[in-house]
């Protein structure tokens, strides 16, 4: 889209973005499945790693 048009950025707007994960386990290590969108996904991805039993 601004490939096609004369654009000229003037500024920028930074956003915290918090993301959880929700769950009826008691223990993170209970849960083995996490859907996600895949925006939240790339920005979490790295953290869910780690459990490495969990699959996404």
């Amino acid at each position: 889209m601004f490939l096609n048009h004369d654009v000229l950025i003037i500024g920028e707007v930074e956003i915290k973005v918090s993301h959880n994960v929700l769950s009826n386990c008691s223990k993170i290590s209970d849960i083995n499945k996490i859907y996600a969108h895949p925006q939240s996904f790339a920005q979490c991805c790295n953290g869910l790693t780690v459990i490495s039993k969990i699959y996404l």
